[in-house]
């Protein structure tokens, strides 16, 4: 890949990490791309656009997920839903179906970058579900490559239930943040694009097409499922992925944005990230695309 050094001002937040990632942000029919371990301009590179689509071809999402993957986690979710003790919620919930006319809700683009950027920092969200929910709309759809709802009382659920087995069997589990990034969605007026799919909010789809953003992140999902000597395999999760954070102005909340989709996929296909629970650790890689 051919790349030179560019000097740029675009407004882009990397993270410090563990290892170097990228974060990126359109700039015409460029990407400016910086590396995690800083942010200066100088070593900012440009890739094709082209490049760019290449490398998210290997992602795994939900459409492209084979049925039985699908099958066996919706099973395993209603199950565990049914059979959980009802407890005080991890996660500030509503009542109501339509967004929320709240002062807490982040008002510009960066400030909902920069909540985002503590739900995995402080708050380990991927493992505790303890998600900010005044940057999402109620009715916000929530995608992986397994599974698929609507509702941030739905999400609220579905993590809260889960916490409990997360407690008993994993330990040393942590929220890696690779990079994040703000951008916008070039399809934006195009009826088919993915963002405009998942839109259900009568507030969101009548806003303006052009304030269509989303954050980026990159990410790593890793803990050892081994503080029960039940799963004596010793298995691990270690998954590298990425989620879009689709959002818009609220116009029930004049100076508010929201997330209104949640779009999250792997670096692997999502059976081998199924199997990570039935084998032991490190026996699939946790990406496919270096």
């Amino acid at each position: 890949m051919q790349a030179r050094k560019v000097a740029t001002t675009s407004h882009i937040f990397v993270a410090e990490s563990f290892s170097p990632g990228i974060a990126s942000k359109n700039v015409g029919s460029r990407i400016i791309v910086y590396t995690a371990k800083n942010n200066n301009n100088d070593d900012a590179i440009v890739v094709d656009e082209t490049e760019k689509e290449a490398s998210s071809s290997s992602l795994s999402n939900y459409n492209d997920t084979d049925g039985a993957s699908k099958g066996v986690v919706s099973l395993l979710t209603g199950i565990i839903n049914a059979n959980s003790e009802k407890e005080p919620s991890l996660l500030k919930t509503t009542t109501t179906t339509t967004s929320i006319v709240s002062d807490t809700a982040p008002k510009s683009p960066e400030e909902l970058l920069e909540r985002i950027r503590k739900d995995y920092v402080e708050r380990n969200y991927l493992w505790t579900g303890d998600l900010d929910i005044d940057c999402f709309f109620n009715d916000c759809v929530f995608t992986d490559p397994t599974i698929s709802f609507v509702g941030t009382d739905k999400f609220t659920e579905n993590t809260q239930n889960l916490v409990p087995l997360v407690e008993k069997f994993a330990e040393n589990y942590k929220s890696e943040l690779i990079s994040i990034s703000l951008g916008n969605n070039p399809n934006s007026n195009d009826s088919d694009s993915d963002s405009d799919k998942h839109t259900t909010n009568t507030s969101i789809s009548e806003g303006n097409d052009a304030d269509v953003m989303f954050v980026e992140s990159r990410w790593r999902m890793v803990g050892s499922l081994t503080r029960s000597p039940l799963l004596f395999w010793k298995p691990k999760i270690d998954v590298i992925g990425r989620t879009k954070f689709w959002f818009k102005r609220d116009i029930n909340a004049p100076g508010s944005y929201r997330v209104y989709f949640y779009d999250e996929s792997w670096e692997i296909a999502a059976f081998q990230a199924l199997l990570q629970l039935i084998t032991p650790a490190n026996t699939f890689p946790n990406t496919n695309t270096e």
